[in-house]
């Protein structure tokens, strides 16, 4: 996935109008951010409180992932999924999009095809939301997609310790500790970055477990929702229980693990400010780190790139390794069944 790194646009900030009082105009949309296992899924099925509509074509819940529902639809999934394979990249790929890969996309035909998919999504609702953690790594383009289709976007961005996603990941994909690190970090970056100066809620994760009620009417407020007592007593009682959360770890533990990198000790903790609005994020103190943030991530963008080759050439491997065993499986069978002929004999 060729990639000129990380960096931050300045767009026009925009309108800032009550979305409920859009009208008949175009739909407004909600975009939950996040990197894997940090809680997205828990934070969109909390939008139907807030009258969102997720729609109807939704990724089902897997006992080995999260078992109540994914919240996220199928076919914006698979599009997603074909265009990371269109650009030589996959969901766990460190390299961050670059210019050449959007102009591949659009002369390929998948912004024609998102524009007509996302349109046929929201047709008829005035608020519509839409969520999975690989749109952090597809901003440019889904972006352009927005503005294509003239949509007002809210973005709320669900963040988690990364010390949980980081050994979720290494049980779920046996991926290494470093590696995952390295993976909150683009993810959260590209968010900030690509979310710069445009209306964003952020939310933790373990607030909302903990705080469901206060956390869900203060991303209402952020939106200028309005919460639905029924809807939130069903989320309440029939949806959050404590199999949601299989771990729970302080910032002191976080500190603790040697694999984690100086940048996401910095950044974390200002995100946890954040989700408790003890900072804003328009900041100036807060925009000159991130700008900081975004320079040094996309200094390492040529070991990024190596590295994602290397496991590029190791899954390939896997691949070969997997297959030889199978034709080995299936020869065993083969003998074994003319073993068995020659004994009857």
């Amino acid at each position: 996935m060729a990639s000129n790194g990380i960096s931050e646009s300045t767009p026009p900030s925009p309108d800032t109008v009550n979305i409920e009082k859009t009208g008949k105009s175009a739909p407004t949309l909600i975009v939950v951010l996040g990197m894997h296992r940090s809680g997205t899924s828990v934070v969109t099925r909390s939008l139907q409180i807030l009258g969102v509509e997720l729609g109807n074509h939704l990724m089902p819940g897997h006992e080995s992932g999260n078992i109540k529902g994914y919240w996220e639809d199928l076919d914006i999934n698979a599009l997603n999924i074909e265009m990371q394979q269109a650009i030589g990249g996959d969901w766990h790929y460190l390299s961050a999009m670059g210019r050449a890969d959007l102009q591949l996309l659009v002369e390929q035909g998948f912004l024609k095809r998102a524009v007509q998919l996302l349109r046929g999504k929201t047709a008829g609702h005035r608020l519509f939301g839409i969520k999975d953690p690989r749109f952090a790594r597809l901003m440019p383009f889904w972006q352009r997609v927005f503005k294509r289709l003239k949509y007002r976007v809210h973005y709320v961005f669900a963040i988690r310790n990364p010390l949980s996603v980081v050994r979720s990941l290494a049980v779920r994909d046996g991926f290494d500790r470093q590696k995952c690190y390295l993976l909150w970090l683009a993810h959260t970056l590209e968010i900030l970055a690509h979310t710069r100066n445009r209306p964003v809620a952020l939310v933790e994760y373990d607030n909302l477990l903990a705080d469901p009620d206060g956390q869900i009417r203060r991303l209402a407020a952020a939106m200028q929702l309005t919460v639905d007592p029924v809807q939130l007593e069903i989320y309440l009682r029939e949806f959050l229980d404590a199999e949601l959360r299989h771990s729970q770890y302080r910032f002191e533990d976080l500190a603790d693990d040697p694999d984690c990198p100086e940048l996401v000790l910095e950044i974390y903790p200002l995100l946890r400010e954040m989700t408790a609005d003890a900072i804003d994020r328009q900041d100036a103190g807060f925009m000159k780190k991130q700008s900081n943030w975004c320079k040094t991530f996309q200094s390492w963008a040529y070991p990024l790139k190596l590295l994602d080759s290397q496991y590029a050439v190791m899954a390939e491997q896997n691949g070969q390794v997997a297959e030889y065993r199978q034709r080995n499986h299936e020869l065993n069978l083969v003998l074994q069944a003319y073993a068995e002929q020659a004994n009857m004999q």
